[in-house]
């Protein structure tokens, strides 16, 4: 098992070392590798780490390759995970899920569904920077701060997948809060009711059930 950490830090080494996009997600691919086939749960909680800086990394090809290390190693990988390196993972995903490149976005928010959903990272930590990115990625309009772009429209596929990640957040959220619902579990439930009461063309009684002053329409629900 030693060898398999030396190999993957001279990974680590070299991606740090890249020059340009194809480099870099050529050596997290390798990382990949190592960490779901080879690796135990102290390399992938050291390695998570590293390939989570790349989330900043100006190459949309490269920040989609760490989505897709941290859905294989961690959300869809077999060995079980520190709470802590759940964290960095469901976090990452969040940062990348308001990301400019859409494919990115859209693959962030399904990786965050994924964690958010399976009981084994049921103690990773959600703080508040994440719930507000997955608010964020809710709202159709945030395509176009993401972008910078005025002509940006949220696809289909980023919009299911922001929606499928906020569900898995209200669950999570829901099995944790006991009788009485947590304000971040309101705050995260209100944007997702404002975002199905505009797609249903009922913005306007949404908002006021949600402010008291009416009854949702009838049969409405986040869920």
């Amino acid at each position: 098992m030693e060898a398999v950490y030396r190999q993957a830090r001279a990974v680590l080494d070299k991606a740090a070392a890249a020059t340009n996009k194809d480099q870099k997600t050529a050596q997290i691919s390798l990382l990949v590798e190592l960490c779901a086939y080879r690796g135990d749960s102290a390399l992938v909680a050291e390695v998570v780490e590293g390939v989570a800086g790349y989330a900043a990394d100006r190459s949309a090809k490269v920040r989609k390759a760490v989505v897709e290390f941290v859905d294989a190693v961690v959300a869809r990988g077999k060995l079980q995970v520190t709470d802590e390196c759940a964290s960095t993972a469901l976090a990452t995903c969040c940062v990348l899920a308001v990301d400019e490149n859409e494919p990115v976005a859209a693959a962030a928010l399904r990786g965050a569904a994924r964690l958010l959903g399976d009981e084994r990272f049921a103690a990773a930590t959600v703080d508040d920077a994440s719930r507000e990115r997955l608010r964020n990625a809710v709202d159709p309009s945030h395509r176009r701060t993401a972008t910078g772009r005025d002509d940006a429209v949220q696809s289909d596929a980023h919009r299911d997948a922001a929606l499928a990640a906020v569900v898995a957040l209200l669950v999570r959220d829901a099995a944790a809060d006991g009788k009485r619902p947590s304000k971040a579990t309101k705050a995260d439930a209100a944007a997702l009711a404002a975002r199905i009461g505009v797609a249903l063309g009922q913005g306007p009684a949404v908002l006021l059930g949600l402010t008291g002053r009416t009854d949702l329409p009838p049969g409405f629900s986040v869920v």
